[in-house]
């Protein structure tokens, strides 16, 4: 698949994932009741997160690090939960490196769209970047594997670091392929929950079957569930459900409750899914600059981001479920079945349009059956390479 055709259809996903952050054992199996008056219940259970304490970094008798600042641009506006994310690493950075390391940063694409960030980060225009990766799909095209992951906030995380640096065989391809494009990453944030809503009330996908769903993407597998998929990207959605083009919606949680799509369609369930993403990437020339001492303050700090970001992003959705309690909006939970049953069809249609054809065009199909070997052993989800 062309460069051009990847990125057509990649914009559509980093239109979810980028609003998703903008927002921002067995499960226990609920029907459809008023949003409750708790935290959140992401995984039909409730769930609190604590931020991990600081760790201490010792650097007596390491050579002292040259005065640096680090240029970073940025897609996130300042006040979003990803600028808060944004703005809370560099404070950390500057902290810990006692001011030897500072920022420039550039939010709310001042220095260049999502597309654009990688060619800032490659050619050391700017220093470090919080990345939207996916709409560089057709450049890094082993770290847009299935950006989802089935079970919780936590899961979602180690399901990126398992692929990107624990697991030997992905991991080395990955990393080899950010190489090549002089970056390095240093770790993921989280990306929140995910729902369907409807406009009547529903306890299970096979009530909404046949029923028209709004969305930017992913069409063949809403169809493959017994939708009628309708392209609606999300500044249009409220209106094509307020309109009737649209009866429901699949979406990150968060940014649905802020464009406020539950004033005409209430019913919302939470699917299972959870995203994460964003690696901190910093351009290898850069990294060089580091002394070995600030390098792993570098990577410290983006590993305690893990924790922060998820805190961040369950108080985001905390507040969202209040939002929907007090408009009399009702949340719920897709059943064990249902939430399988989605969760195979959004992996599955992924690869089929997102990841196989570039890999075909390309000649790299052994390793992205690597990457995604290992993706679908994370997430016990049976999968086949296709057939060439």
């Amino acid at each position: 698949m062309k460069k051009a055709s990847i990125l057509g259809l990649v914009v559509l996903l980093v239109l979810g994932i980028g609003l998703a952050l903008a927002a921002c054992g067995e499960e226990e199996e609920t029907t459809t009741t008023a949003a409750p008056e708790t935290t959140i219940a992401v995984t039909g259970q409730e769930t609190t997160t604590t931020a991990a304490a600081p760790e201490t970094t010792t650097t007596e008798g390491a050579p002292a690090q040259e005065p640096l600042v680090f240029k970073m641009a940025s897609t996130f506006n300042e006040n979003e939960t990803g600028g808060l994310i944004t703005q809370h690493f560099i404070d950390l950075i500057e902290e810990r490196t006692g001011g030897a390391v500072t920022f420039d940063l550039y939010p709310g694409s001042t220095l260049g769209d999502a597309p654009e960030m990688l060619g800032l980060v490659s050619s050391a225009s700017v220093d470090i970047i919080p990345f939207g990766h996916p709409a560089a799909g057709a450049d890094l095209p082993l770290l847009l594997f299935p950006m989802w992951c089935p079970g919780d906030q936590q899961t979602a995380i180690d399901y990126f670091n398992h692929l990107v640096f624990e697991n030997p065989e992905s991991s080395a391809l990955i990393l080899a392929e950010a190489e090549a494009h002089n970056i390095k990453y240093l770790g993921f944030v989280a990306g929140g929950s995910n729902v369907f809503g409807a406009k009547q009330p529903w306890t299970s996908l096979a009530d909404l079957k046949g029923k028209k769903i709004a969305t930017g993407g992913m069409i063949q597998a809403f169809q493959s569930i017994g939708f009628e998929a309708v392209q609606s990207f999300p500044p249009d959605t409220y209106e094509n459900l307020s309109r009737g083009v649209a009866d429901c919606f699949q979406m990150g949680f968060s940014p649905t409750v802020q464009m406020k799509w539950y004033e005409v369609a209430p019913h919302y369930m939470y699917d299972g899914t959870f995203a994460a993403g964003n690696p901190w990437t910093v351009n290898l020339n850069s990294w060089a600059k580091l002394t070995p001492e600030t390098q792993q303050i570098f990577l410290d700090v983006a590993k305690e981001m893990e924790a922060w970001s998820t805190a961040l992003t369950l108080q985001a959705e905390g507040d969202a479920v209040k939002a929907l309690e007090e408009a009399g909006a009702t949340i719920g939970i897709l059943s064990a079945e249902d939430r399988a049953k989605w969760w195979d069809a959004l992996f599955r249609v992924f690869i089929e349009e997102m990841c196989w054809p570039g890999a075909v065009a390309g000649g790299y199909t052994d390793a992205m059956t690597t990457v995604l070997s290992a993706a679908a052993v994370f997430t016990n989800t049976d999968w086949t390479p296709p057939a060439q």
